[in-house]
């Protein structure tokens, strides 16, 4: 019904597309999961693992526990680092000092 509403409004490949992922939204979802792969989980995890490994301390996480997610295989379906990245997050809230070596290092390797 709502096809045959729109069929003089809208463009005939939208109006009777099968397909309902927009082109647009998967491309980025890819682009996404390629920066976020290739750049921003190399980029936590160094920062992270070179913070316990100069001693940092964490206020909420378990230093075991962070460490072995790091080190977890990047190519494993459930990659741990992904799960890890939302808890530095809130770690940062409360951790100036972590929250300053990771502004730093984003910073340091984002092209000018």
């Amino acid at each position: 019904v709502f096809r045959q509403a729109m069929r003089d409004i809208l463009p005939p490949e939208t109006c009777w597309e099968k397909n309902k992922a927009d082109p647009a939204v998967e491309a980025s979802r890819k682009r996404m999961s390629t920066l976020l792969q290739q750049e921003l989980v190399p980029l936590i995890s160094g920062v992270t693992k070179e913070w316990l490994d100069s001693g940092g301390n964490f206020c909420h996480l378990d230093p075991g526990q962070v460490r072995e997610s790091i080190e977890t295989d990047p190519n494993h379906p459930l990659f741990n680092v992904y799960r890890l990245l939302p808890a530095l997050g809130i770690e940062k809230l409360a951790n100036p000092l972590l929250a300053e070596k990771i502004r730093d290092e984003i910073h340091s390797s984002t092209p000018s």
